[in-house]
Parts: structure tokens; sequence; C-alpha cells
């Protein structure tokens, strides 16, 4: 019988999860959060979150210290299972190391963004965190969150019985259809950080070239956490925005609360998302259930998690990618006039308005919160009963 099975004292697991921050409008943050809610539903099963910081009051939280401090912490040394979120280097993740002595470790993969696509003065951290994967050898079980992050394990010679995808669970915005929009004006939205692998400024240069192929009135807005952008690409930014002459049809909105993101995402037909470098993307899966047509650049992730339902174009194409947002910013009023004509032209192929809500809502179940808790308590399950 299953360790897990009873609930008595003698049989409580301790879990404990290791990242380096849990913050609003985060996307690790939000999917250390979901971790937690699958582990808290174990029947025998404590779990604790330990960080150098936490805002989400509703976790267990513990206060981590260096490296040190953890391995000698009593959470850590009693834990049976330790599960790390990893995206970037910080010295807690050493701990994989060694672990300790006795529970078993798992560490969910988030990848990491290239050097290339960063500023200088992020270099040495870019460097140290893909050193930083080889402590994955350690652990028991390496949890990617999207197929080509394990691909990128896979290149790397890791065995691939130890590599388990488990996507993220993505559970917003509420479901709308594409069809119930208005669409005076045509709302476009970015939804990231303002980072330069997040290509903001290629959507503006893109946006600059849409006057006079466009009939219909078209509005941008660009969402993200200002706490995690780069202070000297915002600046760009809002410069290019203003030099551009399209200041009244751009807005930059910044940091949003769920609430406000969910609303926006209601109120707008296309995701614009000329990311560099993605991971997995949530950004799209919201779009999809908010009834978004996702255009960008068919980068990374980009393609897999887009799911052929929208229109991406080669990674720094920017004439391509107003090419794209002119076309099919064309094609939604005559799409919206004969919902059920295949006037839409997505990556996967002519698709009507009707068919679109249909299936891309379809296509999004794949990431529902259940699903991810299904895939992380089975996983758990096995590696506290071995």
């Amino acid at each position: 019988m299953s360790n897990l099975s009873t609930d008595s004292q003698l049989a409580r697991k301790n879990v404990l999860i290791i990242v380096p921050s849990v913050s609003h409008f985060d996307a690790i943050s939000t999917s250390v959060r979901h971790t937690w809610e699958a582990l808290e539903a174990m029947p025998g099963v404590d779990v604790k979150i330990m960080s150098w910081r936490c805002d989400l009051t509703e976790l267990p939280w513990i206060s981590a210290g260096d490296l040190s401090d953890l391995l000698l912490d009593d959470t850590f040394l009693k834990a049976n299972l330790i599960i790390y979120h990893f995206g970037v280097h910080v010295n807690l993740f050493d701990a994989m190391v060694m672990g300790n002595g006795h529970g078993k470790q798992a560490v969910f993969f988030h990848n990491v963004t290239p050097a290339r696509f960063l500023p200088e003065q992020s270099q040495d951290l870019i460097a140290a965190s893909l050193r930083q994967i080889e402590n994955f050898r350690r652990v028991d079980e390496i949890w990617p969150v999207s197929q080509i992050n394990a691909e990128e394990l896979y290149q790397r010679d890791f065995d691939p019985s130890r590599v388990h995808v488990i996507p993220l669970a993505v559970d917003t915005p509420a479901l709308a259809p594409l069809a119930d929009k208005d669409v005076k004006p045509l709302e476009l939205v970015f939804v990231g950080r303002i980072v330069r692998s997040k290509g903001v400024l290629d959507l503006i240069a893109a946006m600059k070239q849409l006057s006079g192929r466009v009939t219909h009135p078209v509005r941008l807005r660009i969402v993200g956490n200002l706490e995690w952008s780069d202070t000297d690409y915002l600046a760009e930014v809002k410069a290019a925005i203003a030099g551009s002459g399209l200041a009244p049809s751009i807005e930059l909105v910044g940091t949003a609360s769920d609430e406000e993101l969910q609303r926006i995402y209601h109120q707008s037909h296309i995701l614009a998302i000329p990311s560099y470098h993605e991971g997995f993307c949530k950004p799209v899966i919201e779009a999809l259930r908010g009834g978004l047509i996702p255009v960008g650049y068919a980068a990374y992730n980009l393609p897999h998690i887009a799911g052929g339902f929208g229109k991406l174009v080669p990674p720094g194409d920017i004439d391509a990618l107003a090419d794209a947002l002119a076309t099919l910013i064309n094609a939604l009023p005559q799409a919206f006039a004969a919902p059920e004509a295949p006037l839409l032209p997505l990556d996967r192929g002519a698709t009507s308005l009707t068919l679109f809500d249909a299936a891309s809502k379809t296509y999004v179940d794949r990431f529902t919160l259940s699903q991810f808790m299904r895939a992380v308590t089975e996983r758990v399950r096995l590696l506290l009963d071995q």
C-alpha cells in the first residue's frame, strides 16, 4: 500500500518548494502557487515554501538565508521531497548538488533567456545560470514546462527517463469568445515584461508601418510588470512611442492588476507577441482563453504554444510582423461580418471566426489547473513512494 494512502502522523511526508522569490504578476511565482495547491490537496503531505521573498501571504512561507543557512535548516533537512523552480541562477539552487542526504529532489525547468537578448550587465548572470543547469544531473526528476525545454535538456545529454514535461497551468482570464467583441476600434495588446527579448521596440516599429495599410481604427496597449522590466529598455520604449507619431493610439499601461488584465483581454482582439525567446509563454494561452489571436515571432516555444491559432513570422523580421498584423487587422471585420466563412488567415490555415472560438477553447483545456495538479500529483506520488 502507498505510504500516502493514510493520513496518519507516521505516514506524513514533508515537501519543500525552493524558489528565489514569489511575487505578484510573475509566471514562475504563479506556478509555485499552483504547485503548492496541488501538494496541499494531497493527503498525508505537509508542504512549505522557502524563498527570499514572498508577496503571496496565503502561502506557508519560510524566509531563506544563503546556501549555508538552507543546508542547515530543519525544514530542508526533514524534507522527503525538495522541489525547485529554476529560471535563473541563485545560490540556493546549488543545494541540488548534495540535497539533504535522504529526500528525493525534482526541479521545474522554466528555461533561461539567452544572453544575446539581454543587456551587458546581465551577461555574467546568464552564464552562471546556464552552468547551474548542470546541477540538474544530481536530482531525481526534471520537469520542463514545455516540450521545447525538454529538447534543450536532451541536447545537453540529460537522461530522457528522468525528464517529464509538466505544462504550466493557465486559469485566467475567464473564457470569452472573440465573436462577441466590438470591433470598433480593433484592440491590440502586448503582455509581458518590458525587456529587449520581448521585442517591444519591434512592435512599435511594426505599428508605424500600418499607416495607410489598414482601413479600421487600431489601438495598442502595452501591459507589463514594471518591477521586473529593464529600466533602460523601458525608457527606449517610451521614447519610441513619443517619436512614432502614434502616441494617441499606443498606451503604456505598465503593471496591471488581475482584474484589469482580464478586462483588457476581454476587450482586445489581437495579442502582439514579438518575443525572441519564450520557454513557455503564458500570455498566449491567456489570450486564447480571452478570445484573442496571437500575432508575433515564431521563436522558441511560441509556435508550439500557439497551436496554429496565431499568425507567426520569422524572429526579427519587422516588415513581416507588420504584414501579419495588417493582414489580420483587415481580415477581422470581414470575419465578424461572416463568422461561418474561413476568413481568418491563421497558421493552421484559413479559419472561420466560429471555428476559431470553438477549437481554441478546446485547445486551452490542455493547460487547466486541474491538468497541472494531476500531473504534479502523479510525479510526487511516484517519488515519495520510492
